[in-house]
């Protein structure tokens, strides 16, 4: 009894300790957000220089760097300043030989505050394997026919997921200089990717694609026919 009553003890214990260090965390998060409001671009890319890759993380716990950076980039919104300086520390991170696994996450914070001028630094990734994903949600995020320019002048030689993305992201953001290449992939041998491409040419709205799509239409499958339909 004696013995149960300890371990009942102890994990009480073990359970508020973790409770206190949960609290501790959130209020250092907390504050270093409301310093960074009032900090500079060497602040920011201080807090990316903590982040760490999977393999590191045993020994370099950077939980605390990425909730600063994600909790601080969501409230970019109301502090421009704030947005500013972050900005300018990721474009750093991308920019740089930082490993894939960081580049990746700050790809992720940065869908929620790039601008116009941040496109340039983005579209190179958009053909790397690991960062396409991430880079075509920036880039379809920043919204402005340069940005569907980028991925349509990405799409010429990419092949397996990155081609399929970007022939994804231009279903949302349509670039007529894409045309050529997704007539090309309404031949392809993947079926996603046909689709995709049909779903692209359509939302160009060009006249020079009509024939290709109501030949979709009359494809033997119902199913490739309800989609180049819709």
């Amino acid at each position: 009894m004696k013995n149960l009553k300890m371990i009942v003890f102890l994990c009480a214990v073990a359970l508020l300790a973790a409770r206190s260090e949960a609290q501790n965390l959130d209020e250092r998060v907390d504050a270093a957000i409301a310093a960074l409001k009032q900090g500079t671009v060497a602040d920011a890319t201080a807090w990316c220089n903590q982040l760490a890759i999977p393999a590191e993380r045993g020994a370099k716990d950077d939980t605390e760097a990425r909730m600063v950076l994600h909790g601080a980039t969501l409230q970019a919104g109301t502090a421009p300043a704030l947005g500013q300086q972050l900005a300018a520390a990721y474009r750093a991170v991308l920019a740089g030989a930082q490993p894939v696994p960081i580049k990746a996450f700050i790809l992720e914070q940065f869908q929620y505050i790039a601008g116009a001028g941040d496109l340039a630094g983005v579209t190179p990734l958009l053909r790397q394997p690991e960062l396409a994903d991430a880079a075509t949600r920036v880039v379809i995020n920043i919204g402005s026919a340069d940005a569907a320019a980028a991925l349509a002048a990405a799409l010429p030689g990419t092949a397996g997921d990155v081609r399929l993305t970007l022939v994804r992201a231009l279903g949302v953001m349509p670039d007529k200089a894409a045309i050529p290449t997704l007539l090309q992939d309404t031949e392809a041998t993947d079926e996603a990717l046909r689709l995709a491409a049909l779903g692209a040419l359509a939302a160009t709205g060009e006249p020079q694609v009509g024939p290709v799509l109501l030949a979709a239409t009359r494809a033997a499958r119902p199913y490739l026919r309800a989609q180049a339909d819709d």
